[in-house]
């Protein structure tokens, strides 16, 4: 994915991940957003037992204002914290798990309404400086005795 302009917001589908990244420049620019949709998510993956799944994007900015993901609508009810994770990449741009910018950052969203999928919100005050434009990778990590569901758009939109 790439996003360009000088804020980000990033949305991923997973597949294409069901991820949204918001990213802020200051009074001059507004913030941009990267990523899918979650209303074209049309399968999911599940992510379970310490194990996650996630996305690499290519970052215009370095100040990320937000990440969410959406898990499906039902169960209604889901007390499975969600961990959020951020690491560089490597030349091939593929995670690198050595060089990780920001580690287990937890949320709970207990309560959906059954019918809409439920936004798991990651936002950060101030925002998350990124070391420097480019690309990155960010996880959804299970707990060691957790199992959710991720939405997921299998299209790659």
């Amino acid at each position: 994915m790439n996003a360009s302009g000088a804020g980000f917001a990033l949305a991923l589908g997973m597949g294409a991940a069901c991820l949204w990244v918001g990213a802020v420049c200051g009074e001059t620019c507004g913030a941009r957003v990267i990523g899918v949709d979650p209303a074209v998510a049309d399968t999911t993956v599940e992510a379970f037992f310490c194990r996650g799944f996630g996305q690499t994007f290519v970052a215009a900015d370095t100040l990320v204002q937000s990440i969410s993901i959406w898990r499906p609508a039902l169960p209604a009810l889901d007390g499975q914290p969600r961990y959020l994770f951020i690491t560089e990449t490597d030349s091939l741009g593929k995670p690198d798990i050595r060089r990780v910018l920001l580690a287990g950052l937890s949320l709970v969203r207990l309560v959906g309404d059954g019918t809409h999928p439920v936004e798991y919100a990651f936002l950060f005050e101030p925002p998350f400086a990124l070391p420097r434009r480019g690309e990155f990778f960010f996880d959804i990590q299970a707990d060691a005795n957790g199992a959710f569901e991720i939405g997921l758009s299998s299209r790659g939109v």
